[in-house]
């Protein structure tokens, strides 16, 4: 059998061609064995597990910058030749410039961990033309999943038989009002929050009940889309070796102090 990939875009696919191209059947799913071999190729319905920092890390990573490193340099200095306003004022900036790197990235390690409990650990699944309840975490692309009120989706799919179905999406989209689904169909160019016809991961269904063809698992999902960029949060605050940008004016106002008093005894 070809090799089935993961689709990011699938509400402008017509039902039967999305079926085609997942390999999978609306009356009996994926056979057991396909199943396994895509389990093997796609990996485990789950976001990325990473090893869990210490809040006394994320406070000692906030000095890991070369800049940090001058400023330190120039506050020693400034004590050693008396200055002890500037050196107060240099260590105030970068313990303030700390604070704030800490609260940005534990809050956001925070965000990530609040995500992985959104996932649904057990699912009706429709394999070999019978239901199995099986964790989330062996889901794969083409899978049918049979879900009900008060049920949370496991992973992105499309709505493929629907009842009376309404989904809260306010954890993904932040529209506090649920959302009725539809089978239809929907045109290209319609925006993440409209695709009436897509169940997104972590999203609760608040009523009716429907079944839905897995398109993206893991962290291929909208939610693994959003955990991952959690994930980048330290890497987009300040690139390795640039100036943080909150202490930008106080390096250059100590770069020139020092230049001033190396350069001419008695400069002020």
């Amino acid at each position: 059998m070809e090799d089935v990939i993961q689709l990011k875009d699938f509400h402008d696919i017509p039902e039967e061609e999305l079926l085609s191209l997942l390999h999978s059947s609306r009356e009996h799913g994926l056979s057991s064995d396909e199943a396994l071999r895509r389990l093997r190729i796609f990996g485990p319905n789950e976001l990325a597990e990473e090893e869990k920092v210490p809040w006394w890390k994320f406070f000692l990573r906030q000095f890991k910058s070369p800049m940090v490193y001058v400023l330190a340099v120039a506050a020693f200095i400034s004590i050693i030749m008396g200055e002890r306003l500037d050196a107060g004022a240099i260590i105030i900036v970068i313990l303030i410039n700390a604070a704030i790197g800490f609260f940005t990235e534990y809050r956001a390690e925070k965000a990530l961990q609040a995500l992985k409990l959104m996932v649904v650990h057990q699912v009706k699944v429709l394999r070999d033309g019978e239901i199995f309840l099986l964790p989330s975490q062996d889901l794969v692309p083409g899978d049918m999943v049979l879900l009900e009120a008060g049920g949370v989706v496991p992973a992105d799919g499309r709505l493929i038989e629907g009842y009376s179905v309404a989904v809260d999406e306010s954890a993904l989209t932040g529209e506090s009002v649920p959302v009725d689904k539809s089978v239809n169909t929907l045109p290209k160019d319609t925006p993440l929050p409209d695709r009436v016809n897509c169940l997104y991961a972590g999203t609760a269904v608040v009523r009716g009940s429907a079944k839905v063809v897995i398109c993206a698992t893991g962290l291929n999902t909208e939610l693994g889309r959003i955990s991952k960029m959690l994930q980048t949060v330290e890497k987009k605050r300040d690139p390795p070796g640039s100036t943080p940008c909150k202490i930008q004016p106080i390096a250059h106002q100590v770069s020139a102090r020092n230049r001033c008093n190396y350069g001419r005894p008695g400069c002020i």
